[in-house]
């Protein structure tokens, strides 16, 4: 059995890597020994990577972690691949394919503070779409003028909207009246 045999069997039976006899923690792939190890590390100043060296201002990584990174993701925008899926394209511009945006954009709303039941409604919303916007039913190009639109007072989700739609709703200050009164303005003039 190889090495990596052996890691792929390890992870299965759910335990760590670097500590095979101890279990991993639920929702990581390291122990708890690994954990606080880290958190350590992380809390003196260091890298977690290269123990020795020290994280830049702000940042998680060292100065070595951060050059490797961005030659990784130079050389896979210039083939114009993703930097995590190498056989999947990269949208235009981007280092990343359009699901790995869209799942940039799903961790930072849960950042934000959308629960994990209204980022699962998200995403079933977003799979049934049909790649079409809620209000003016346009399709949806790519992910950049995808939006996920939600309450931000409530922190519920609402609907897979585009730019423009969502912009409109930001103008309006989500306020129903404004956006009702708008369109009866549009019908007035129109005639």
């Amino acid at each position: 059995m190889s090495s990596k045999e052996r890691r792929e069997e390890i992870k299965k039976l759910g335990l760590c890597e670097r500590h095979p006899s101890e279990p991993v923690v639920k929702g990581s792939s390291r122990c708890q020994k690994c954990l606080d190890r880290r958190a350590k590390v992380r809390k003196a100043g260091f890298c977690v990577s290269h123990e020795s060296n020290l994280v830049l201002p702000g940042k998680l990584r060292c100065q070595e972690c951060v050059d490797k990174r961005k030659a990784k993701d130079e050389k896979r925008k210039s083939d114009g691949v993703c930097c995590d899926h190498p056989d999947i394209p990269a949208v235009p511009g981007k280092t990343k394919c359009a699901e790995c945006l869209l799942g940039l954009r799903f961790w930072s709303l849960g950042r934000r503070g959308l629960s994990n039941k209204e980022l699962r409604r998200a995403e079933k919303a977003l799979k049934n779409s049909n790649g079409l916007c809620e209000i003016c039913f346009e399709k949806l190009t790519n992910t950049k003028k995808t939006h996920v639109d939600h309450d931000h007072d409530t922190n519920k989700f609402r609907g897979i909207l585009c730019n423009q739609c969502n912009i409109m709703l930001g103008y309006a200050r989500n306020n129903p009246v404004i956006l009702e009164s708008g369109a009866a303005y549009i019908r007035k003039k129109k005639d």
